[in-house]
């Protein structure tokens, strides 16, 4: 089959992500499983990139709502999406009015303690044994947080910049973070009333699924065993009064909290290649990604060399190691200009996409990036130098200029990365 004309391309994967977004997927569960709590009253908190979303969801049970709170990245109110769609807007107001709060995302700052506190008095302003339904999203770790008395604003804020940069793995900087915190690594657990009964539903945004990784386990507690040696030394220096191993704080035994995992980059992955099945495509392949962007790259180049026609999946996260000042982009947009740069010189038409399923790659504001055999000299003609776009990591610089950035509007899911290989 032919490759698709990049427009119409970038149109129906928006198509499949709109369809499959947290709200669809909250509204796919609750057609499942509509008498959640014995059909009983609860009370909602949704934290996390998808949190808005994901609580749009729940307008089938909006009469059984008791009280409802969401924290959200600032940019991830979905406020573009409701302008343009009249749908977003009569769900809204069909559902109870929650207490909404804005938070720092992807370095805690002071609205994240805010946001913690508050947190924790919403419920325990309720007293008595409550349902609560959690709606759980990838970037609660940096959104909420309770820091334990002998830490302070400033040493978060320095680990997890200092972490984000040196691109360390989700659950290295996970287990990092639960040694500083109350509420994380099953913390939140104290602060509900006893015998009330808790439900997750969550979008992964890590590999596994494991609901102790995602938003650092607000809710679920998993022994800490980190390996200091692989730590960069800028950041063992932020941790000397840290006990990084020791069994301490433990998470409430009282409660006990179910989580169903409603999303993840699979999946998604799975419902695209359902639309290039209907364009006609025949060979499909799905591959989960977890590497630094040379090798994914280097992944990617293999194939390239290899001629296998054939449309290509990915889905996962890479890593990319970045200086103290860099341009404007991120992981996406980095790897959608080298693969740029090898493509270049091939013949045959090939064709990449590629996304952050949050809707925001990096420093950047895009979701992602088109790049096909043209895009390198188009970039060239334009009067840029993408060799130096590259060393200075200032892709979306170069891209934005010809048109090919994808801009889509952020908060509709957060399932990981996605990477589109088509190759004629």
């Amino acid at each position: 089959m032919s490759l698709l004309v990049k427009e119409s391309l970038i149109t129906e994967i928006h198509t499949v992500l709109v369809n499959n977004d947290a709200r669809e997927l909250v509204k796919e569960y609750l057609l499942i499983h509509p008498n959640i709590f014995h059909n009983e009253c609860f009370n909602v908190i949704a934290i996390g990139k998808a949190a808005v979303s994901m609580y749009f969801g729940l307008q089938s049970l909006a009469a059984r709502i008791d009280k409802a709170l969401i924290i959200f990245p600032e940019g991830y109110s979905l406020d573009i999406e409701r302008k343009l769609d009249n749908d977003w807007k009569a769900i809204a107001n069909s559902l109870p009015v929650p207490k909404l709060i804005v938070s720092s995302h992807p370095v805690p700052d002071k609205r994240s303690l805010i946001a913690g506190k508050k947190l924790v008095q919403f419920i325990q302003s309720q007293p008595t044994p409550k349902n609560w339904l959690i709606l759980m999203s990838g970037g609660s770790s940096a959104l909420v947080e309770v820091l334990k008395e002998q830490h302070g604003l400033t040493e978060i804020f320095r680990l997890n910049e200092l972490m984000l940069r040196h691109a360390l793995p989700i659950e290295v900087m996970n287990d990092l973070r639960k040694r500083f915190s109350k509420i994380k690594n099953g913390g939140l657990l104290n602060y509900f009333p006893e015998n009330s009964s808790l439900l997750q539903l969550m979008l992964s945004d890590v590999a596994g699924d494991d609901p102790s990784l995602v938003g650092s386990g607000l809710l679920f507690p998993k022994p800490i065993n980190l390996k200091t040696d692989l730590l960069p030394n800028e950041v063992l220096k932020c941790l000397t009064n840290v006990q990084l191993n020791r069994k301490e704080d433990e998470a409430s035994e009282r409660l006990l909290c179910q989580s169903q995992c409603i999303g993840n980059s699979l999946q998604l992955c799975e419902a695209i290649a359902g639309m290039f099945k209907l364009n006609g495509h025949t060979e499909i392949n799905i591959v989960e990604i977890d590497e630094s962007v040379a090798s994914y790259v280097g992944r990617i180049h293999s194939l390239i060399k290899k001629s296998v026609k054939g449309v290509y999946l990915f889905h996962g996260e890479t890593y990319l190691d970045l200086p103290e000042d860099t341009g404007i982009g991120g992981r996406n947009l980095h790897s959608a200009l080298l693969v740029a740069q090898i493509i270049r010189n091939y013949s045959k038409p090939i064709q990449f996409v590629t996304i952050a399923s949050d809707g925001f790659d990096g420093n950047s504001g895009a979701a992602g990036a088109y790049v096909d055999n043209q895009t390198w000299q188009k970039l060239i003609d334009k009067g840029c130098d993408p060799v130096l776009l590259l060393t200075e990591f200032n892709s979306y610089t170069g891209l934005e200029a010809i048109d090919s950035i994808i801009d889509w509007a952020p908060g509709r899911t957060n399932v990981r990365d996605i990477g589109i290989l088509l190759i004629e």
